[in-house]
């Protein structure tokens, strides 16, 4: 992530457990001697994990999690859970929200996290403080479908300064939510739906 380069997310965001893995191995592959196939198109796996139907259990989020690590090996693992307000699937509580993310760095199967810099109260400087407690590095997001220029100079000063020492700034414009992307990869590269890109600053 400090490269200068652009880095290629994909992200996956199924509803179940077997259409996760059906996807994953279907980018998880390598064919030598094609271009652009599998797991050369894409730097970071994204599981946006708010698609999935047991997040909240988190025995289920934690195997899904697992399979994940064993399927894309030497990749880097960035966990999502984009709340409903931020143009996610799911509502969630201060409560929820920071125990799912809490469960996810305590794992020790995730090595990014996406953090939404303006969740309700302090739940996102706690989440900070127990990803970096477990040494997994954290973006922090910021998903204004409302334009709000009180919010984008907050961000501006995470980008700036680091914020809670998130290390990530991250911002997606007025009319850049996107659906379920990789909902039908068929593990080619033509599939655009299935990644999207992000620059790490």
């Amino acid at each position: 992530m400090r490269e200068r380069r652009p880095q290629i997310i994909l992200s996956i965001a199924q509803e179940t457990e077997e259409e996760i893995v059906r996807v994953a191995k279907a980018w998880g592959e390598t064919h030598e001697g094609r271009v652009l196939y599998g797991s050369d198109c894409y730097d970071i796996v994204e599981w946006r994990a708010d698609h999935f139907a047991q997040v909240f259990h988190f025995a289920a989020t934690r195997k899904v999690l697992l399979r994940l690590r064993q399927i894309f090996s030497g990749k880097p693992i960035l966990f999502t859970f984009r709340t409903k307000a931020e143009g996610g699937e799911k509502e969630a509580s201060t409560e929820a929200y920071f125990d799912l993310n809490k469960m996810v760095c305590e794992s020790g199967l995730a090595d990014f996290i996406d953090v939404e810099a303006f969740a309700k109260g302090d739940v996102a400087e706690k989440v900070i403080a127990v990803a970096h407690q477990q040494r997994v590095k954290v973006i922090a997001s910021h998903h204004d479908f409302v334009r709000n220029t009180h919010k984008e100079r907050n961000l501006q000063e995470v980008a700036s300064h680091g914020g809670s020492g998130s290390g990530y700034p991250q911002r997606s414009p007025i009319g850049s939510r996107t659906g379920r992307r990789g909902s039908k990869t068929d593990g080619s590269c033509k599939e655009k739906r299935s990644v999207r890109c992000k620059t790490a600053l």
